[in-house]
């Protein structure tokens, strides 16, 4: 089971997620945002790993 990254770095990818859906993007847009900084947290976690 992998540790939980930093947890500033997911609050941030949580409060830009709620700033995008809040600004009135499109759904599409919004989840296509999400999409992409999951996949940033994911090359993120897998050049710095945790511990």
């Amino acid at each position: 089971m992998h540790q939980q990254p930093t947890l500033p770095f997911i609050e941030g990818l949580y409060l830009m997620a709620r700033a995008t859906l809040a600004n009135g993007h499109p759904k599409e847009e919004g989840q296509r945002l999400w999409a992409r900084e999951r996949l940033r947290l994911r090359v993120y976690l897998y050049e710095n790993p945790p511990g």
